[in-house]
């Protein structure tokens, strides 16, 4: 991990104040009726939520899942890597929406 990526971690828990059930965790039955094209990008060193085990989870819950991309990043994204998060999700939208 990253010394800045420690700081912002650190600094996040000595003044924020995080509520228990922020944010609310989605139920897969919530998940079932929903059908319009997804797009899930993540990173592949992301600590808090591992690539590999959000693409099989996302897999199992999102009945349509159209595309999953992992990109070389941890959990906070480079100006890079945002650059090419926006050509993704732009390229998702032009070819669904």
């Amino acid at each position: 991990m990253k010394e800045i990526d420690k700081r912002i971690i650190g600094d996040i828990f000595k003044f924020i104040k995080l509520e228990q059930e922020m944010p609310k965790l989605t139920k897969k039955e919530e998940l079932m009726p929903y059908n319009s094209p997804t797009l899930i990008i993540t990173g592949e060193k992301d600590i808090f939520f591992p690539a590999n085990r959000l693409n099989k989870v996302a897999r199992e819950i999102i009945s349509n899942l159209t595309e999953v991309k992992t990109i070389d990043m941890g959990h906070f994204p480079s100006e890079e890597h945002l650059i090419e998060i926006n050509n993704e999700i732009r390229e998702f939208l032009n070819a669904h929406y």
